[in-house]
């Protein structure tokens, strides 16, 4: 069944398997990753062929190997987060968010002013870790009021 294969376990890496699963089932994620044809980041990249084994409907194995995954994940966070040592999950997960955030989202583009000269300038596009995981909650407090009745208060705040 397409996206329900196991991650290869290779030493002490099961905190990073469970991230890319969680990941890898968050649709509109997913999706990005599955669709991604290009990016300058070999961990993007390298997202993408995971993900695509994952939920390769070819596959005839119950498992697939984050190995080359790994080796650039070691590489890009400086060895913070390596195959041989085990690591907080949390932090892994900030990490990656981040990486993805800064590698998706907002890119330098070259615009030309008026006289024709260049300028450098942000675009306006989202980044996919902004589009999935960004948004408004809603809080809801319970208070007392005089006479003993309770009242309820919701707030909304940006995430």
């Amino acid at each position: 069944m397409p996206g329900y294969v196991g991650l290869n376990n290779i030493k002490a890496n099961d905190y990073v398997n469970v991230i890319i699963q969680l990941l890898a089932h968050v649709p509109h994620f997913r999706d990005y990753f599955m669709l991604l044809e290009e990016s300058k980041s070999e961990l993007m990249k390298r997202f993408s062929v995971l993900f695509r084994k994952m939920w390769s409907r070819r596959a005839f194995k119950g498992q697939v190997s984050p190995h080359e995954l790994l080796q650039e994940i070691s590489l890009q966070s400086n060895k913070q987060f390596t195959i041989t040592k085990q690591e907080d999950p949390i932090a892994f997960i900030r990490w990656i968010l981040n990486y993805i955030d800064k590698a998706s989202g907002k890119h330098e583009s070259k615009k030309r002013k008026r006289d024709g000269s260049k300028s450098k300038g942000t675009s306006k596009d989202s980044s996919i870790v902004k589009d999935c995981f960004q948004g408004l909650v809603t809080v809801t407090k319970i208070e007392k009021v005089e006479g003993g009745e309770d009242m309820d208060v919701d707030e909304q705040k940006q995430v």
